[in-house]
């Protein structure tokens, strides 16, 4: 009998190790941002217009830091405030013409070590990892259930 709690703790533990592969393999190829801005400029350019604040809660992380991350990005020209036109006191964020070029290399390099870790799967099991990962993301954005279960709570 499969033991369910154990599946989700070594999925917990495996998925661990391949972001810290993909951010040890970034790192090698120098794309010159953080994992935390090259997140943050993925996001802005998913979504323009949005505010710092809205990102912060996106990423559940703090103003404060968001603030730090954010004018760094700033310093490199890969994203812009402009004031919101219906509150002056809020900034939109966009993505400029270097962050997109920017966040394109560092998508091709992403790619790359993607494809050399996924390299032992057959074309079978990738379809089937993709499958996976795309039924993951869509029941949790129709998912109106906890985004927390306790373990054995499923």
């Amino acid at each position: 009998m499969i033991n369910r709690d154990t599946l989700i703790q070594q999925i917990y533990s495996d998925l661990i190790r391949i972001k810290q592969l993909m951010i040890s393999s970034m790192k090698c190829q120098s794309t010159e941002l953080t994992w935390a801005q090259i997140d943050l400029l993925f996001r802005v350019s998913q979504q323009s217009n949005i505010t710092a604040g809205q990102m912060a809660d996106e990423l559940g992380i703090s103003p404060s830091a968001i603030a730090q991350i954010l004018s760094q990005l700033e310093k490199q020209n890969f994203i812009a405030r402009t004031a919101d036109q219906s509150d002056r006191r809020v900034s939109l964020l966009s993505i400029t013409d270097s962050g997109l070029i920017k966040l394109t290399r560092v998508k091709e390099i992403a790619q790359g070590h993607i494809g050399v870790l996924m390299s032992s799967l057959s074309d079978d099991e990738l379809l089937i990892w993709s499958q996976l990962q795309k039924k993951i993301i869509d029941g949790v954005k129709t998912d109106d259930r906890p985004t927390t279960r306790q373990p054995g709570n499923y």
